[in-house]
């Protein structure tokens, strides 16, 4: 193919480019999410549909004069840059004899072809070679199977990009796992393949070719192209001409003129095939990555609720007042007791004692009170922190969704946590209780902290500090405390669960949506493949 020739002929849609870039911009910023085994098949795909949607249709589509992209890959060791190099009669990508160099993907072109639309060319080292058939772009990739996930990234990403792929295999390396997963993928998107079968031992030919080729044909390529390069045993330098001289012409016949745009409508057809399953397949991600996130949702809101509604209930039952707090208000109201001339209607009777001792005994016994009711309503307050955090933990990791992901983002909420937490709950509610005590204070009966304390073992349920806060206060201000108290308590909950809230963020609203704009550019897309 000439740089004079036009690409493959597809339906005129001038709205195509635009739709694709629809299509990339929808995937591109909705991540899946979760760690499940289905989203992370859904995140490989995801990926190759966006290169393959960068690297090969967007280009094409715009209409552009592209080279043939012909693409060696294969496994670690398969002598991919040997071939090259021999091919062309001349080093241009380093080849190594210990193991493995090819680092960087290399690019060779007739100094007549531009480069100029060439998906991923910018990812490569260019070399410029008049061996290379005009209007060809050979490139040697890096590994499959390489140990660097870069390199891998890489050579997956260039066989998005590619309209051939020459995937190069041994004797010894051809029924690797890795560059087979591969060939599934890439004859399923219509990628045209030929098969390089290097360094087969003679004596082992008949047997090596025989199985590779049932392999082939079971995996639905038993028509595809194959070259057999004998093994020569070490050496350096380049393979003998005759060895490669038949893959050699078989390029360059099959990637010029009329049999390069060949090439290109084929892959590109079947690329756009492809991506219609594909999508189809992510949207089906995304639906059930939206509905576990929703659900993920629902059991942070219904613990942090039932919580919440278990905590409050105990507190307005009085439950806080067993106990300590109960035991400290018999031994302070009964007779002789410093609170007991409080239970009376007529505060009026009530002495202040010689220098004030009465009501100085009255405060110190208040005070203890409140601190029994403080420390009772604390205890049940940091338990429900900690429940609220603990709860939601383990119903999302036995969700089985791969909410664990989430839960990193999410810091810790220890015992320790929630005690102080709740100890800054109740520093703020004794100051609102002060605040409701200030303008009914009666000196010369008790203080405003004793008041205060008081009023604050009624709201926890000492029926006897009620009746007292009654005559003192009148009852409205108990219900005011608790209710306060209440509103507290429940925020605190809905606060220890907000971090979840937060953890899912709107995934979930993300999947919906890119689930609609994926089923509406389905849509338009399969007019144009009708069309097509």
């Amino acid at each position: 193919m000439t740089q004079g020739q036009a690409g493959p002929e597809l339906p005129a849609v001038a709205a195509l480019p635009g739709l694709l870039t629809a299509i990339h911009d929808d995937l591109a910023d909705a991540p899946l999410v979760l760690d499940a085994p289905y989203t992370r098949d859904a995140e490989v795909l995801r990926t190759r549909v966006l290169t393959q949607i960068d690297a090969h249709l967007l280009p094409r589509a715009g209409g552009r004069n592209i080279p043939v992209v012909a693409v060696l890959g294969g496994s670690t060791g398969a002598g991919k840059s040997t071939l090259m190099n021999s091919m062309l009669g001349t080093e241009v990508s380093e080849a190594g004899v210990l193991r493995p160099t090819t680092r960087e993907a290399v690019l060779v072109h007739h100094p007549e072809t531009s480069l100029a639309h060439v998906p991923l060319a910018d990812r490569t080292v260019t070399r410029v070679h008049p061996g290379v058939p005009e209007g060809l772009a050979l490139i040697d990739a890096p590994d499959l199977d390489s140990y660097d996930e870069a390199n891998r990234k890489a050579a997956a990403e260039l066989l998005e990009a590619a309209d051939l792929w020459l995937f190069v295999t041994t004797a010894a390396r051809y029924g690797d796992a890795i560059p087979w997963t591969n060939l599934r993928l890439a004859h399923g998107r219509g990628l045209q393949v030929a098969i390089v079968f290097n360094r087969v031992p003679v004596r082992i030919l008949t047997e090596v070719r025989a199985d590779l080729m049932a392999r082939l044909t079971e995996a639905g390529l038993g028509e595809v192209p194959m070259f057999v390069i004998p093994d020569i045993g070490p050496h350096e330098g380049l393979l003998p001409d005759d060895d490669v001289a038949e893959l050699r012409d078989w390029l360059h016949l099959a990637t010029r003129g009329e049999q390069g745009r060949g090439i290109i409508a084929r892959t590109t057809r079947g690329a756009w095939g492809a991506l219609r399953e594909n999508l189809t397949e992510l949207s089906r991600s995304y639906v059930r990555q939206a509905n576990a996130l929703e659900a993920l949702g629902t059991t942070a809101d219904s613990i942090s609720s039932a919580i919440a509604v278990d905590l409050t209930t105990a507190l307005r039952s009085g439950s806080a007042a067993v106990g300590a707090p109960l035991t400290r208000w018999l031994t302070a109201a009964s007779s002789g007791g410093a609170l007991a001339d409080l239970l009376t209607d007529d505060l009026d009777s009530v002495k202040a004692g010689f220098g004030g001792r009465r009501v100085a005994r009255r405060n110190a016994a208040a005070s203890a009170l409140g601190k029994d009711i403080h420390a009772a309503i604390h205890t049940v307050l940091a338990d429900a922190i900690h429940d609220v955090a603990t709860q939601i933990a383990e119903h999302w990791r036995e969700a089985g969704v791969g909410a664990e992901v989430l839960l990193a983002d999410v810091p810790e909420t220890t015992a320790a946590d929630a005690a102080a937490r709740a100890e800054r709950i109740l520093l703020a509610w004794g100051a609102e209780l002060d605040a409701l005590v200030a303008d009914h204070v009666r000196p010369d009966v008790v203080d405003a902290p004793a008041t205060a304390q008081l009023l604050a073992a009624a709201v926890g349920g000492v029926r006897g500090a009620a009746r007292v806060v009654s005559t003192l206060l009148g009852s409205g201000l108990i219900e005011q405390g608790r209710e306060v108290l209440a509103h507290m308590c429940s925020e605190a909950i809905t606060q220890t669960a907000r971090p979840y809230h937060l953890a899912l963020g709107d995934s979930a609203a993300q999947s919906r949506s890119v689930v609609t704009g994926l089923r509406l550019r389905l849509g338009e897309l399969g007019r144009y493949l009708d069309a097509a």
